[in-house]
């Protein structure tokens, strides 16, 4: 998955995730996977040695061809994520 941290502002950034063709030895399911929006994620192609369920094709594998979120810094408050809390 690549991220990528531009600073729009000095109180705004964005994070931006693209899916990319991940090998995690899953003996079921072989399907390549190819990004159709940005193109420079099919290039990376990272080798995971998963878990059992994982190479088993137990668990279901799920690609985003883009996806992010925008962080605006408004006063002085943290906000932490639910499950951290």
């Amino acid at each position: 998955m690549h991220i990528q941290l531009p600073i729009v502002s000095d109180d705004t950034t964005i994070i931006v995730y693209a899916s990319s063709d991940v090998n995690d030895y899953n003996s079921v399911n072989k399907k390549k996977y190819t990004n159709t929006i940005l193109e420079s994620a099919n290039s990376f192609k990272p080798k995971i040695y998963s878990e059992k369920d994982i190479r088993n094709g137990e668990l279901t594998r799920m690609f985003v061809n883009l996806s992010g979120f925008i962080i605006q810094k408004k006063g002085i408050a943290l906000i932490l994520p639910i499950s951290t809390l």
